[in-house]
């Protein structure tokens, strides 16, 4: 009897995790939603992979996440090694009524990729910018990060140095799961 329970039990998980992976994605890259794990009060930059679509190229979109806090203006810098990356281009989030955004790479060769956001009430969505490069190192070896130099509320007071959280390495876009540490 024992042993027919276990045969069971075998044949449904085989069953299970043949179903599971019969789209070609790995049943345990469940999706995460990167907003849950933005500290109450913070604002948070976050580097996503997008989907590869031209071999030899990367495409990161960079977004500013917030959690109980109603952000009107941000500025800040993607960061990383000179040299690892040959930009390909640049693309500012598409503005919504009240928005405005800005990207600036003029000190791309000196790993520096400057943006900025304002919005007359809160912004309609996290998007800060896209940009597609050819990496010219290993991308655990281009060291990109994101961060924030200052964000404002609505109400114009600031948000604490304290809760302006930089990116926690690259996550890929489709489950959000920390690729690059």
């Amino acid at each position: 009897m024992n042993a027919s329970r276990i045969t069971v039990a075998i044949a449904t998980a085989a069953l299970l995790g043949a179903t599971a992976c019969e789209d070609g994605k790995n049943p345990a890259a469940v999706a995460v939603d990167p907003a849950t794990t933005v500290p109450t009060g913070a604002v948070q930059v976050l580097v996503q992979q997008q989907p590869v679509t031209t071999p030899g190229r990367l495409t990161f979109a960079v977004k500013v996440l917030t959690k109980d806090v109603s952000v009107g203006a941000y500025q800040g810098a993607l960061t990383f090694e000179p040299g690892s990356f040959e930009l390909v281009s640049i693309e500012s989030a598409s503005a919504k009524d009240g928005e405005f955004h800005i990207v600036n790479s003029s000190e791309f060769a000196k790993g520096r990729i400057r943006f900025a956001a304002y919005a007359t009430e809160s912004f309609d969505g996290s998007d800060a910018f896209t940009i597609t490069v050819k990496p010219l190192v290993p991308l655990e070896n281009a060291k990109l990060v994101g961060a924030l130099d200052v964000a404002g509320e609505v109400t114009g007071a600031a948000v604490s140095k304290t809760m302006l959280q930089s990116s926690r390495g690259i996550l890929e876009a489709r489950t959000n799961r920390v690729v690059v540490p």
